[in-house]
């Protein structure tokens, strides 16, 4: 009911929000824990013998509804003084009024889309606080910040995408899931076409991306992991089988969520996972990181590299400026799913572009002969781009369609 509260008060466009409401990351656990404000307020309840809490239940006492002076109040009732403060706000009113009715009749696919709102909210909140260069404090080593954002060409929109058939009744879903820098914006046109053929198409945004690489670099893999979850949590409930398909990075992602055994995942398509790199510099990642955080743990002011250039082939979509962090957290990524490879039972497409300039062709070789699934394939595409995805390169758009269409007779 708290959420459902939330959401509403969410659509009043004349209100000024507290960030604890436009925030998704504060109150989106709401719908299957309380939350750590929740936690802080009902202790502060019974601290303050308001509430008694027995099992899972709340319990209204005496004091709760007894009449003090507004200097007592403040005192003996924060409950009432949060009551009071809002009274006077007809759309809060309004909100928890609609959210007691609506509670009773809401259903998983309302709340689903209601969670695939919280992406599309998420994002407009990381933008607004994601931290931004600043020449007047900046390391002369911080290629990032002495540049500014002046080289960050990344234009298309970054946002999450829902896009479903016109039909009713579709069972197919497919989670996309982007790469390393880049952004929904880089999966979409292939979305477009999957939503032709019937699927329900889901483009679920990495944490630290569509933002600044200045947030890139304070995000880890497990963040990766938790915002391609989410997108696998909201798609389940409109879909009965999923389908993962994830570009590089997002191969990865895909495959340790695969790795996870749900029963309504029908496949895994992965492409141009990054196992190995093409570039020998990126061995020396985790030496570079370690140096960084030896830096910072001793207190110097600059670290040896925090950022190094990206040459991308698709600017308007992807960082130019690569978080030392973040290739460091996708190597540890890249270690975990070695670990968990063999847990994968369902169908698994590995497609890999033969001469891509960022990825070893060996990579999807590695992961071929590491599956322990009965029905693995492996695809080799005659490319030298590493963003055959995004390029439909040698019509790989039919060739992962074809495989998804028989991957669900199975």
């Amino acid at each position: 009911m708290i959420y459902l509260a939330i959401k509403q008060l969410q659509s009043r466009a004349t209100l000024s929000l507290h960030e604890s409401i436009r925030n998704p990351e504060v109150y989106r656990n709401l719908l299957t824990q309380p939350t750590h404000s929740l936690k802080r307020f009902i202790n502060m309840a019974v601290d303050n013998n308001l509430i008694r809490v027995v099992e899972k239940d709340y319990l209204l006492l005496p004091k709760i509804a007894h009449i003090y002076s507004v200097d007592e109040m403040r005192m003996q009732n924060l409950i009432a003084v949060y009551a009071n403060e809002v009274a006077v706000i007809d759309e809060v009113n309004q909100a928890i009024n609609d959210s007691f009715e609506q509670v009773l009749n809401i259903d998983n696919r309302q709340l689903a889309r209601m969670r695939f709102h919280d992406e599309i909210v998420l994002l407009k909140w990381d933008k607004e606080h994601a931290p931004q260069p600043d020449n007047r404090n900046h390391s002369e080593t911080d290629e990032y910040q002495v540049t500014k954002k002046i080289d960050e060409t990344a234009t298309e929109d970054p946002a999450p995408f829902l896009l479903e058939p016109g039909h009713s009744g579709c069972k197919y879903g497919v989670l996309l899931i982007h790469g390393l820098l880049a952004s929904p914006a880089e999966v979409r046109p292939f979305a477009e076409y999957l939503v032709t053929l019937g699927y329900t198409v889901l483009g679920i945004r990495l944490k630290g991306h569509g933002t600044t690489p200045l947030e890139l670099a304070t995000v880890d893999k497990q963040n990766w992991y938790e915002s391609a979850l989410t997108g696998f949590e909201i798609l389940s409930e409109l879909v009965e089988y999923i389908h993962l398909v994830g570009f590089s990075t997002g191969g990865a992602l895909a495959l340790i969520l695969a790795s996870e055994q749900r029963k309504n995942v029908e496949s895994v398509v992965a492409i141009c996972v990054p196992v190995k790199f093409k570039n020998p510099n990126m061995m020396l990642i985790s030496l570079l990181h370690g140096v960084n955080r030896f830096t910072q743990w001793i207190a110097t002011k600059d670290v040896v590299k925090a950022f190094v250039l990206n040459d991308t082939e698709h600017p308007h979509i992807n960082y130019r400026h690569v978080p030392v962090n973040a290739l460091y957290e996708l190597r540890q990524l890249i270690d975990e799913l070695e670990l968990k490879i063999q847990s994968i039972h369902c169908p698994v497409a590995l497609l890999q572009a033969q001469n891509d300039p960022v990825v070893d062709p060996s990579s999807a070789l590695k992961l071929y002969e590491e599956l322990s699934t009965e029905d693995a394939t492996l695809m080799m595409v005659p490319a030298s781009k590493h963003g055959i995805l995004y390029q439909n390169t040698e019509h790989i758009w039919e060739r992962i369609s074809g495989y998804l269409s028989i991957a669900k007779k199975q």
